[in-house]
């Protein structure tokens, strides 16, 4: 984490890890996410200050994730994702590096737009095949009768905020590291940021995102893993987006998209509410906000 960031982490005022679980557990929930350069990143969070506080885990306000997907050899569940599904499901393996808890997760996207998230701690009694087991039995519709199998692994930080008041949860989720079948890839130019509600009414923060011209979109880390590692999978509805993408994968010696590069647009916007320092968030990103397209 560079001093920076730690610096503007250190404003806001701290919450366990206890108080919010009780407080934002949120596993049935609307989600809203949006995609910010660390640039952008920094430029916003003191405007959060007063609104949020921070999960901090034994003095640290920043927490290692890693997380292992499962799929058919078909890729069926991103198939869903890519052909806009309107009902989804994943499948996944989440480890808490500090706090060494693993649990088994299985994230249902209904046709509502309400994510449901299902989640069970891994213990020595219940092995991970007897839990891919019993997803494949109960969503028989969503694999095509295929089995699943390890396709993606995902690590990254991640900054917790919990609203002072009501329910609401923000995950920051930087250094985005894929890896799958020898490959990999870091995203470490791209910040996902993710709103977590009971209801899918309008946060103090997406009215400061959208006022600086940042709109929401639904992005999957898993399908952005999945399109710079599987070349062979299908694309045809991220391919604007994934040529946004091309400069960063290139640096990692893959072209996921086999477009040509695009130069940056840069500028400045008024922003009278959040000052300067928000102004620049605004700079004028065609990049970002096609980006924040990937998937509708």
């Amino acid at each position: 984490m560079t001093h920076e960031l730690l610096d503007l982490l250190n404003l806001f005022d701290p919450i366990g890890l206890e108080e919010t679980n009780a407080q934002a557990a949120l596993l049935r929930r609307v989600d809203t996410k949006y995609v910010l350069r660390p640039d952008q990143l920094q430029a916003l969070l003191p405007a959060w200050v007063d609104d949020y506080r921070v999960l901090e885990i034994e003095g640290a306000r920043s927490s290692h994730y890693h997380s292992v997907y499962y799929d058919t050899p078909g890729l069926a569940l991103y198939r869903a994702h890519h052909a806009g599904a309107s009902s989804r499901v994943k499948f996944r393996l989440r480890e808490y590096t500090e706090s060494n808890l693993s649990y088994y997760e299985v994230k249902i996207r209904s046709n509502k737009g309400i994510t449901d998230k299902q989640r069970s701690r891994m213990r020595e009694t219940q092995s991970l095949e007897e839990h891919l087991e019993h997803s494949v039995q109960q969503h028989p519709r969503h694999l095509q009768g295929e089995l699943v199998q390890e396709t993606l692994q995902i690590d990254y930080d991640r900054i917790t905020l919990v609203a002072k008041t009501g329910s609401e949860r923000v995950t920051v989720d930087r250094n985005l590291h894929f890896s799958a079948e020898g490959r990999s890839v870091l995203l470490d130019d791209r910040i996902i940021v993710e709103v977590k509600q009971e209801r899918g009414k309008r946060t103090s923060l997406d009215r400061q995102m959208r006022s600086i011209g940042i709109k929401p979109g639904s992005i999957s880390k898993y399908c952005l893993g999945i399109l710079q590692l599987y070349p062979e999978a299908k694309r045809n509805r991220f391919k604007l987006p994934m040529r946004i993408l091309d400069k960063q994968l290139r640096t990692n010696g893959i072209d996921a998209s086999g477009g040509r590069g695009h130069q940056d647009c840069t500028g400045t916007r008024r922003a009278a509410k959040l000052g300067r320092a928000v102004d620049e968030a605004r700079s004028c990103d065609y990049r970002l906000q096609s980006l924040q397209q990937l998937i509708a």
